[in-house]
């Protein structure tokens, strides 16, 4: 390149091709050398454990790299030299040294693509084929032709030129080389290790490892590291990894400081080498054996997977369609959802919750459930431990209080048919606002209620006031006989004392009812009074229909509930029953004990319902009268109240007419019963 511009007077022509020359080798030194210096570094000098508890560990590599430059340099140089003695070109030191790095090939292929292979197998597929490499071509370069004529014998008898050897080594030495990788693997057995890294190098990557860093924080991890890579190197590193995986300073979760660890290692991989790197962190960030790896960390690695997924071929992409379905269901649901692995910690907290609790979802999924912000940490553990496995309660949550009603559900794997859980679902239904509106159509009905019995109170109270006048009135003509003047006194006072419970039966009926709200608690109530307060209320507010009533009850019959709310559910049974009976009809109320369960039953001989509708009628604002003659909020709300007692109510169509609707209340306990029919005529 120089001689053709020089012999034709281009001198600069000739300069340029030199400089040109001179740069392409300069260049080729250089990246050879910035290549070498960092390997020798990682593989030779770091594991013999110089940077260990440097200080200043940066420098130090620093200084370290810049020295392996200069040694690698010179031994270019040095090499460069013998070549010139030696006699033997570079094109053949090349096609030798390209025949060396072949050797990795068999192993490097197994690895990747065949998970049988072992480290043994591996070690002797090497050797094997180095040592026919070094007899068939590194030999022969310093030999005599007589040593090597053997290795000419064989070329030829395999049909390879015997004047260019290179074909016949590289065939020979890779044959026997992946001939003897592949038999001593099969004749040895994968140590746990071994398994583990072909794992990880073929392309079936292997979910997160088991166990539980020992280090509990970042500034631990710190602190562990520090003796080893010096204060500083430790802090950097650390940083890094946080920065790089968004955690904050004070992270403690496990599954996330699991990856806090990996992503340390990963750094330091890069700056001490893979080896060094792993040695590092398994002295100073040990993992607990017996630590369950978190599930919140094995499901976001399998939703990794599938999402990298979206080239393959087969069910991988059905299965991602159906996560993604099954996934998007979950976070649409209108009831909060709380998932629990089975180490204790959260692995799902979808948007509903988020929203309920005000928590982010970034914040809790990982965590323990103990450990979630007040008030959903101790009401959520307290309650996933507790006996019952569906409550309700009441939580202030903003400042607001919220009704809560819980759920619980324990998971257990139903393949092995054995009670082992695999943690458990939470459901949190925010019943805050139906409440609230089940409060506003008690009260509503109530006061409906209360205005049918006004009529009839007017009339009921109007007859011992007129009884009360015409004694007062007769009083001042019978002061002169003490008998008679207490005779009418007393005839007054049991006419007071009548309207004093008429009174005081339309108060206690007219409170607040508590469907919804803040309810009180249950105690024992006889049922026969009960019947008695129904019927009576009852009369007075269909007084006109000229209804009798009649009641059978068993003595010392019980039921376990709220009076008020038992003789709201009576009286609207009542009313319904009065204005479907005929004029001068016949209603029964009567109660018994059937199975272990108080019946309360109302039976009417009306028109009856059609069998269509019996299960309409607990339907809010659904009714079968006229216009402006009924809510359609009695029967529902009725039907509530029985529910919040754990009892059922159902309606049926009798044989012969009319309608029976049976109360199926818990009995609290079994009492010796008698039936005293008691008939009353109609006023």
């Amino acid at each position: 390149m120089l001689a053709v511009p020089a012999s034709r007077g281009a001198t600069w022509l000739a300069l340029g091709a030199f400089l040109g020359g001179v740069s392409a080798a300069s260049a080729m030194v250089i990246v050879t050398t910035l290549a070498l210096a960092p390997m020798c570094l990682t593989h030779l000098v770091l594991p013999l454990g110089y940077a260990r508890g440097q200080p200043h560990l940066y420098g130090w590599l620093l200084w370290a790299r810049r020295l392996l430059i200069g040694i690698i340099i010179l031994a270019g140089y040095g090499f460069h030299w013998l070549l010139n003695i030696r006699g033997t070109g570079l094109v053949d030191l090349g096609l030798v040294s390209f025949v060396a790095v072949a050797q990795f090939i068999p192993g490097v292929l197994g690895l990747l693509f065949w998970k049988r292979g072992t480290r043994a197998g591996l070690l002797t597929g090497l050797a094997v084929g180095a040592s026919l490499w070094f007899l068939t071509l590194v030999v022969p370069l310093w030999a005599s032709p007589d040593v090597v004529a053997w290795t000419h014998r064989m070329a030829a008898l395999l049909g390879f030129p015997v004047n260019e050897p290179w074909g016949f080594a590289t065939f020979a030495s890779l044959t026997l080389n992946g001939l003897a990788f592949i038999g001593v693997s099969l004749a040895t057995r994968q140590s746990a290790e071994e398994a583990e890294a072909a794992r990880a190098c073929t392309r079936e990557e292997a979910a997160p490892a088991a166990g539980g860093v020992v280090a509990g924080s970042p500034d631990e991890f710190r602190r562990k590291l520090a003796p080893l890579l010096g204060e500083e190197a430790a802090t950097a590193e650390v940083d890094r990894a946080l920065k790089s995986l968004s955690l904050p300073q004070d992270e403690r979760r496990p599954s996330e400081l699991r990856r806090l660890r990996d992503g340390v290692e990963r750094n330091l991989s890069g700056l001490l080498g893979p080896v060094l790197a792993r040695m590092t962190v398994e002295e100073a960030l040990r993992l607990e054996p017996g630590a369950r790896t978190a599930l919140a960390e094995q499901l976001r690695f399998v939703e990794e997977r599938l999402r990298d997924a979206r080239g393959l071929q087969g069910p991988v992409p059905a299965l991602e369609a159906v996560r993604r379905y099954l996934r998007r269901i979950l976070e649409d649901l209108p009831v909060g959802v709380c998932a629990v692995g089975p180490d204790g910690e959260v692995v799902i907290w979808n948007a509903t919750l988020e929203q309920l609790s005000g928590v982010p979802v970034d914040t809790v999924r990982g965590h323990p459930m103990e450990a979630l912000p007040a008030p959903w940490g101790p009401l959520l553990s307290g309650f996933a431990s507790g006996v019952d496995g569906d409550t309700e309660t009441r939580v202030t949550v903003a400042g607001v209080e919220r009704i809560l009603r819980l759920h619980r559900s324990r998971l257990s794997p139903a393949e092995q048919g054995t009670g082992t859980s695999e943690g458990m679902a939470l459901l949190v239904e925010d019943f805050t606002a139906r409440k609230a509106v089940d409060a506003r159509m008690a009260h509503q009905d109530r006061l409906a209620s209360l205005g049918r019995v006004a009529a009839g109170v007017a009339h009921e109270i109007g007859n011992p006031l007129t009884a009360i006048a015409s004694l007062t009135q007769n009083l001042k003509y019978e002061l002169e006989d003490p008998a008679a003047v207490q005779e009418r006194a007393g005839l007054i006072l049991q006419q007071c004392r009548r309207i004093d419970a008429i009174v005081r039966t339309l108060v206690g009926f007219s409170h607040e009812g508590t469907v919804g709200g803040q309810a009180r608690p249950f105690t024992r109530v006889a049922v026969a009074p009960l019947l008695s307060e129904a019927v009576q209320l009852a009369r007075l507010a269909r007084k006109q229909h000229g209804v009798s009533f009649e009641h059978r009850c068993p003595e010392g019959l019980e039921v376990q509930g709220d009076a008020q709310r038992l003789e709201q559910v009576l009286v609207n049974l009542l009313t319904n029953a009065m204005d479907a009976s005929p004029e001068h009809g016949l209603v029964e109320l009567e109660a018994d004990i059937d199975g272990g369960a108080v019946r309360l039953r109302v039976m009417d001989r009306g028109h009856g319902i059609p069998t269509e509708l019996a299960q309409r009628v607990f339907e809010p604002f659904f009714t079968t009268k006229g216009p402006g003659e009924g809510t359609g909020l009695g029967l529902a709300l009725a039907a509530g109240i029985v529910r919040e007692h754990g009892g059922t109510m159902q309606v049926d169509k009798r044989q012969g007419g009319g309608t029976s609707v049976v109360v199926s209340l818990p009995e609290p306990r079994r009492m010796e019963a008698s039936v005293n029919p008691e008939r009353e005529a109609p006023e």
